[in-house]
């Protein structure tokens, strides 16, 4: 069901109409509920009903996810979960029981009015502007109720308490839905509620308990499946549009009510219930103007500020940006969840206040998030990379703590190597300090000395992953030998592969590091690989800063050991060694291997896919190696 669901929200034009579709299905549903509940009422108590649905749901669920093992019961949100499920049960019971006391177009009308209990909790609760449009769409949908339960039309007698009990009930159920949709796959509330509901609505129906019919219990299954259907639509619509919105569609419950209460149980159409629920639909199009006009949310004291403390401090969803990222990436992040920047104040200070609610972490490598950071973050489920390499992230420790690393591989393949022969040709043919020697008019006194050449030159790759083999590719149409040195050969590579880095340095006279970064490979290029290398070498270096020993590499360098050399990143970086920048055989780039717009773009957009991704779905696009296991809630086939 979320593989069709993800379809579905894909497939149609905005989210706004996959939301409104879904919350369409929530809606049928929600009426054709209260029909079954009247078929069999006569046989079963409301209490059961309310047990029997949820425990078909229940069971139709398992028969979809067979190996879900205990991966959905990890949650940081879980006392969310469990008092969502609470309310959504009692307001259940409350609705049932309401159908069987009143006609069945007012039972539904009634539940109509959740969305203006939504409207009414958000401010008290979530700290949203009372705006006065917003005041009269309450006052207008509350006229509306009045009208349809007026006294001489309906007494308001325990149907109507109970219809009312329902919808405040079942518009808690909505706002804690708002809290934490964002950032929980929809599978995952779906089955919190109905683990917490089965059991709890078991034990409420013992002292009422009544073997129900065979007829019974089939229509009471359909209403299980249907009970289904109608959670994943309902947590759907919630993640893809504003519930403001969403709930104008829900007024497709007045005629489905009206028309059903009329042919199944020739109940009349009353004047007052077209009347109110026409009026409680001009009060919600007043909430989606409202919504529509209102550019921004800022919260105002609420009157029950601690409730909003309890259900949200812990929970807010908040994603900590450790280095910063480009303004659009972090505006987009912001969107959806609540940002906290650490580079802009005290991180310590911030994980001190906020630590409980961080539940994601987005890095640039320049933060070391290490066993003991993850440890003080209870809540956190993912750590998201902005860059293939990811040596400052223990990728291990996350893993056994379940948490996702991903990392934005790929993307970047073809720039960094475009790169890493560009920036050999230029160290090789000295171009900046030839572009220098223009712009100083040197070349008014004489030639540009001569320099080396590319030909016949042997070139050692250190690595041969996806971007080893894109440098392998380009450096062929220069009519180049290329070798390489990895632990082990990769398969379907042909070049010569060296086992050893110092027999291949022996070989080689050029030689290009492209391996990630980490303990395993810190000063890998040490001063004995630099003097195999020769005097004639060129050493090139876009992989990490510390896979080389820069002090050996600068001596190796003064002292002619070898050649020259280009860099694109540094040990220590931005800061670069002031011994660096006064030699004149090396070339110094600012770490911009992937430095192209459209790489850029690539890579902003992969590395939200497997941030917002493992929110929506629970699976990450691209995670690294060692969090290939890690998951939430996957279809296994």
């Amino acid at each position: 069901m979320p593989q069709i669901s993800r379809t579905v929200s894909s497939v149609w034009l905005t989210p706004v109409i996959a939301g409104a579709l879904f919350m369409t299905v929530n809606s049928t549903v929600g009426a054709l509920d209260a029909v079954i509940v009247r078929y069999v009422a006569a046989d079963v108590h409301p209490f059961m009903i309310v047990f029997f649905r949820n425990l078909f749901s229940l069971l139709f669920l398992t028969l979809f996810l067979p190996r879900m093992g205990p991966e959905p019961l990890r949650s940081s949100n879980w006392p969310i979960h469990v008092v969502r499920a609470v309310i959504k049960l009692a307001a259940l019971i409350a609705y049932f029981q309401a159908v069987t006391l009143l006609p069945l177009s007012v039972a539904i009308t009634v539940a109509f009015t959740t969305p203006l209990f939504v409207s009414l909790g958000s401010m008290m609760f979530l700290g949203e502007r009372p705006r006065p449009l917003r005041m009269l769409s309450l006052a207008v949908g509350f006229t509306g109720v009045c009208i349809v339960l007026r006294p001489d039309s309906v007494p308001m007698g325990m149907g109507a308490v109970l219809g009312i009990a329902a919808a405040i009930g079942l518009a808690g159920v909505a706002i804690l839905m708002k809290v934490s949709s964002a950032r929980e796959p929809a599978l995952r509330i779906v089955l919190f509620n109905f683990l917490v509901t089965v059991p709890a609505a078991f034990l409420i129906c013992l002292p009422v308990w009544i073997t129900p019919s065979l007829s019974s219990i089939l229509l009471l299954a359909v209403q299980g499946a249907g009970g289904l259907a109608a959670q994943f639509a309902f947590a759907r619509s919630m993640k893809l549009a504003d519930a403001s919105l969403l709930i104008l569609v829900d007024f497709i419950r007045l005629p489905l009510g009206v028309c059903l209460g009329l042919a199944l149980f020739g109940e009349p159409v009353k004047t007052e219930v077209l009347l109110g629920g026409g009026i409680i639909l001009a009060s919600i199009l007043l909430l989606f103007r409202h919504e529509r006009r209102a550019e921004s949310r800022e919260p105002c004291p609420s009157i029950v500020q601690p409730f909003k403390e309890f259900f949200m401090a812990e929970n807010d969803g908040t994603v900590l940006v450790l280095d910063p990222l480009p303004a659009d990436i972090e505006e987009e992040i912001g969107r959806r969840l609540h940002v906290l920047r650490a580079y802009e104040g005290d991180l310590k200070s911030i994980m001190d206040q906020h630590r409980h609610g961080i539940i994601a972490l987005t890095s640039r490598g320049k933060t070391t998030i290490d066993d003991n950071l993850l440890a003080m973050l209870p809540a956190l489920q993912i750590v998201t990379a902005y860059g293939v390499g990811y040596d400052r992230i223990d990728a291990a420790a996350a893993a056994q703590r379940g948490v996702m690393v991903t990392n934005t591989p790929d993307v970047l393949n073809a720039d960094v190597a475009d790169l890493a022969v560009a920036l050999l040709l230029a160290t090789l043919r000295r171009l900046p300090q030839a572009d220098r020697f223009v712009r100083d008019g040197a070349w008014m006194k004489g030639a540009f000395p001569l320099t080396p050449t590319l030909r016949n030159r042997t070139v050692g790759l250190v690595g041969m992953g996806r971007i080893g083999q894109e440098i392998a590719k380009r450096l062929t149409a220069f009519d180049v030998e290329v070798v390489y040195h990895s632990r082990n050969r990769v398969p379907d590579v042909s070049y010569p592969h060296y086992p050893t880095l110092m027999e291949m340095a022996r070989k080689v006279d050029t030689m290009i590091v492209i391996v990630p970064g980490g303990k395993a490979t810190e000063k890998l290029i040490n001063a004995d690989v630099l003097a195999a290398l020769g005097t004639n070498g060129v050493f090139i270096n876009v992989a990490r800063g510390n896979v080389v020993d820069q002090a050996a590499l600068i001596q190796a360098l003064r002292d002619g050991t070898i050649l020259a050399a280009g860099l694109d990143v540094y040990d220590g970086e931005p800061s670069v060694p002031a011994e660096l920048i006064a030699m004149e055989n090396v070339v110094l780039l600012p770490h911009i291997g992937s430095g192209t717009s459209d790489t850029r773009a690539a890579m902003g957009r992969l590395f939200l896919d497997n941030l917002f991704g493992w929110f929506e779905t629970g699976a990450a696009v691209t995670p690294v190696r060692e969090c290939a296991d890690v998951g939430k809630l996957t279809l296994r086939r």
